[in-house]
């Protein structure tokens, strides 16, 4: 499946720790483009828009990937967006156009959702645990402790038939919202 001529399409990637990754836009992103750019990042967690309903192009691009979607119960409006992407001006603006500004306020959304469970994750394990814990119970909706028990005896996350995560290595540490 194509993308329409003549449409922009903008990622933006944030890490566990809420920090900006990279932001990107392009004319006619081809998926393969969109999901190489993701991978060279990290195992992404959440694919999010700023959307309502949810653009087929990003529940697309998550089938490459075993992740959660995150939207909007409407679409988020422009002083939402502004408001969302305030503090990351303050380092420097870090998008060249209101796409990528928009890709940044649906990803400060979907990791606001989620910013309370990677807090008790954090204080319950680290390191190649924390990775372990936070993928299981994101995109499994696992227990933190059950998951935590379940790293400890060696255990992998199974997410479907056709997607499959072994224990996360340090090299795949990065992980992307």
């Amino acid at each position: 499946m194509g993308i329409d001529p003549g449409v922009t399409t903008a990622i933006a990637i944030l890490n566990i720790n809420g920090n900006l990754v990279m932001t990107a836009s392009k004319k006619n992103f081809r998926h393969s483009e969109i999901s190489k750019a993701i991978y060279e990042h990290g195992i992404p967690m959440i694919m999010a828009s700023d959307k309502y309903p949810l653009p087929k192009t990003v529940e697309h691009i998550s089938a490459a990937f075993p992740t959660k979607l995150s939207y909007p119960r409407q679409s988020l409006t422009r002083i939402e967006k502004l408001e969302m992407t305030r503090p990351f001006i303050e380092e420097k603006k870090p998008w060249s156009n209101r796409h990528e500004r928009d890709a940044l306020a649906a990803a400060v959304f979907a990791y606001n959702r989620i910013k309370p469970l990677i807090t008790r994750v954090k204080r319950k394990a680290s390191g190649e645990a924390r990775d372990y814990v936070l993928m299981n119970t994101i995109l499994k909706g696992e227990n933190i402790d059950a998951s935590l028990k379940q790293y400890n005896s060696g255990g992998q996350i199974i997410i479907n038939e056709k997607k499959s995560l072994g224990k996360v290595r340090k090299a795949k540490a990065k992980k992307a919202l």
